[in-house]
This record gives structure tokens, sequence and C-alpha cells, in this order.
């Protein structure tokens, strides 16, 4: 499945992929999906919440430079993101993985942080764990309907408070060297996500795609049709 999804993207002319989850750093076949895209010539970054075997986190620590970007998810201080992550060691996780990281010379971290009504309570908390932190990007996500769950409706914040969070954080961290990113729901209606069930999908603003078909070579130009 892998090679041949491989060579699908190829065919598509794909430039850059990003392998997230789930968890990538649970996936045996994570070092050989790399690799594979290298030679496709195809760019990978990494999004990952820092928990994985511990296999493919010693692999992480010396090989981070096959990632154009290391990508860490971040949901709050430690209390906000072991609760919305539902474990007792998210937070030691994704620390111990950033400080292995940057012990290891990696300067291509980017944390990503998923803006949560619990978060709104405790920004400030976040602000001065990320200027101590100093990533060289920070990257505010407003929760997108895709990834809905049962509890979305209790964590999700408004269109408008979404951005009252981000000018907030542009103003704490404007005199840091971090370089500052958002991303709204708008903004992934441009991505397409392959599932582990093979379906390919074009993301919206909503909880449904506007396309999605079979990842296969029969379908190879319908797909390039609608990605152009």
């Amino acid at each position: 499945v892998i090679d041949k999804n491989i060579s699908l993207f190829k065919k598509l002319g794909v430039l850059k992929l990003d392998i997230s989850g789930g968890e990538p750093l649970l996936v045996d076949s994570l070092p050989y999906i790399v690799d594979e895209c290298h030679k496709a010539g195809i760019a990978v970054t990494l999004t990952t919440s820092g928990s994985g075997a511990v296999q493919n986190i010693e692999w992480l620590k010396t090989n981070w430079h096959s990632f154009s970007r290391i990508i860490l998810s971040l949901d709050g201080p430690k209390d906000i993101h072991n609760e919305l992550r539902g474990s007792h060691f998210a937070y030691q996780n994704f620390i111990a993985l950033y400080q292995v990281l940057k012990d290891n010379g990696c300067d291509i971290i980017r944390v990503n942080t998923v803006v949560s009504k619990q978060l709104l309570k405790s920004k400030d908390l976040l602000f001065g764990l990320l200027l101590d932190l100093e990533p060289k990007e920070w990257c505010c996500i407003e929760p997108h309907p895709a990834n809905k769950v049962d509890t979305f409706d209790e964590v999700a914040v408004s269109t408008s408070d979404f951005h009252e969070f981000i000018t907030a954080s542009t103003d704490r961290i404007r005199k840091s060297p971090i370089k500052f990113l958002m991303r709204t729901k708008k903004d992934y209606s441009s991505y397409w996500t392959l599932y582990p069930n093979q379906l390919l999908c074009h993301l919206s603003e909503l909880d449904t795609s506007d396309f999605s078909i079979d990842f296969s070579e029969k379908n190879i130009s319908v797909i390039s049709r609608n990605i152009k």
C-alpha cells in the first residue's frame, strides 16, 4: 500500500506531504515511508503529539533533517493539554520530544495549537511557555468540524473568540524571534487528506468533504482533474 500510494502521489505531481494522525510515531513503517517519499522527490513534514514508539523517537532524534518541518501539537499549558488529550502523560511526552529534538540540533520545530474554550482561560500561561520554548514557528488553528468528536462542541471556540485569541497572541510574541502563523477553517478548504481506509478527501469548511474518492490507479484521471 505504501509503495502504491507514493507512486500515485508522484504521478499526480505531489510536492509535499504532511504525515499526521492519529499518531505517526506509532507507525513502524515511518522511516520507510519518509525514505521512499524522498526517493520520489516529495518533501515531508511530520505532525506529532510527541507520543510514540521508542524506536521511532530514537530514529527521529538523528533523522529530523529528513523533514522540512517537525510540527509538535500543544493544546495549552500542562493541565489543559493533558485534559484535552485525555492522558496524564501527554504534556510530559510533548516536552520530552521537544527537548530531545532541540538537544540534537533541530531548528525546524513548529508548535501547533488548536484554540479551545479551555485555552482561552489560560492563554497567558501558554504565552509564557512558548516564549520559554522559543520554537521556530507557532501556528494557532481554528477548530475544524472535519475532526469533530463527541466533545467538539464543548471545546470549539467561536470565530470571534478565535480572532480575539489571535490578536492577543500576536501582541505577546511580536518582540520574540518566533514566527507566528494561523490557520482558519477556510484555510483548510485547500487541503487534501488521505485516510487509512484509502479514501482521498478534499476538505471544506464544513464537517463533510466536498469531494472524496478511493485512492487507486483506476481513479487517477478523475483525481488529477479535481486537484488541478
